[in-house]
Parts: C-alpha cells; structure tokens; sequence
C-alpha cells in the first residue's frame, strides 16, 4: 500500500493559508497507511514535516508595504529614549514613496493633539524640519550614532562629567521640536548612507528630568520599509517548494526503515 502526496505537495505550495485543513488531511492519510503498514512510528516523521511545513508557509507569506498613516513603530516618548532606534527614515531631502504619495516619512502626528501618540507615516510634505526662522541647528548632528558610551553618555545627562558637556543647548536659538519649531534634521540617505535622525533642544525641568537644556535625538536607518518584489517573491516561493520537497523525501526515508 502506498501513499500518494503529490496532490498534497501541491496544495500546500498553492495555498499556505489553508494550513490547518492540509495538515489534518496529511496525518489522517499517513495514520491509515501506518496502520495498514502495522507500523505506528508516526511521531518522528510528521513532527518532520509539521516543523518543515511551517517553514514553507512562513516563507510564502507576503510582505504588506507601508502606506500613508500607518504606524512606524514609535511613540514620542521615544524621544527622550538614548537607548531608542527607529526602523524607517524620519529624516532626509526626499522621503519615501510609498505608492502614489512620495516624500513620506516616520514622525510625529501632531494633529491627534496627543503628546505621546504613536508615529505615522505621512506624505505630500506634510512634514516640516526646522529650523524655523530665528533659530539655527548646527552643522553636524550634536549626538551622532556611538558617539559616546552609554556610561560617559549618561554622565553627560547628570552633568556629572568632567569638562564641557557637548549636550548642552539653548531653546531660545535651537529647535526644541514642538509644533512650529521643527527639528533639526540630519541624513545620508540621499548620499546611498544608511542613517536618519532629527534632533531637538529640551528643556529638562518641563519633563522632571533634571535642570538645563540638552539635545535628545532620535537616531533611525533610511528604510521605507518592505516592498515586495516578482524577483524576491518568486524565491519565496521556490524555497516553500523545496522545504515541503524535503519534508516528504526524510518521511519515505523514515518510513521506509
């Protein structure tokens, strides 16, 4: 008696998503053939193509590109965060085409009027930078990427380090990255780099955190997020196929001794 997968093969290629359907009608078919066989040393080989089954519809699932007022994966607070790194470009000359619109990017959606309302992707240059008139950002971004130690960097932050601390800033002359007083803006994306961030002076004492006005910035990568292409779609595909291949070559070699 054998047992024929090939229409199974193929179903599970086709259709990922109808996972729960396919494995029960798999092990129900291998149990009979099993029983018939009068061999019942069934767990090692579905477990087998079970994990490999999984494998092959995790590589069939299909990225879903970002659009215009999704969520970009911060929170203002995020801002405050040293430790903090955003995944998509907040920051550059020509943002991001997502679809139709272009010149998107990663920030704050002041129009919620939430101080700590989660980032949206927005487009059309709805994003301004600053500095507004009457201010100046510097030249180089003030708390480049690995600049400093999380140690001397946090000594920066208590004022406790020896030396003149190169956080210090003004509010009165720098960006402080509230509604109508942009943030400063720093990127390579535009050079084929690989870094964004916008930067802005804080006060401490408004947020509890201290005495003084230092710059916090909120360091990220030029990434739009996942575009799918034919070329990396068919890969995808092609190594679902060879996973499911694999899974029923190691259950006939199993099975067979």
């Amino acid at each position: 008696h054998t047992l024929d997968t090939s229409c199974y093969i193929q179903a599970i290629i086709q259709a990922p998503q109808a996972s729960e359907h396919l494995v029960t009608s798999i092990s129900y078919n291998f149990i009979q053939s099993q029983e018939l066989l009068g061999n019942m040393r069934l767990s090692a080989p579905l477990l087998t193509l079970f994990a490999l089954y999984s494998a092959a519809a995790d590589q069939n699932e299909e990225a879903v590109p970002n659009v215009e007022g999704d969520t970009c994966g911060v929170q203002s607070s995020d801002f405050l965060n040293d430790s903090f790194e955003g995944d998509y470009l907040v920051a550059g000359d020509a943002g991001c085409t997502l679809g139709e619109k272009e010149g998107c990017f990663c920030a704050p959606d002041f129009s919620d009027d939430q101080a700590l309302s989660g980032w949206k992707w927005q487009c059309n240059d709805s994003v301004k930078f600053g500095p507004v008139e009457g201010k100046v950002c510097p030249s180089t971004i003030p708390l480049a990427k690995d600049a400093f130690s999380a140690d001397i960097l946090l000594s920066y932050r208590k004022g406790t380090a020896q030396g003149e601390n190169p956080l210090t800033c003004d509010t009165s002359i720098h960006p402080t990255g509230r509604p109508g007083d942009e943030v400063c803006s720093y990127s390579d994306c535009d050079e084929g780099g690989d870094m964004s961030a916008i930067c802005g002076c804080v006060d401490l004492s408004a947020y509890k955190m201290g005495e003084g006005q230092q710059w916090f910035c909120m360091q990220s990568t030029c990434s739009c997020g996942v575009e799918e292409t034919p070329s990396s779609a068919t890969m995808q595909s092609k190594t679902a196929a060879s996973l499911v291949f694999a899974g029923i070559s190691a259950l006939a070699f199993i099975m067979a001794n």
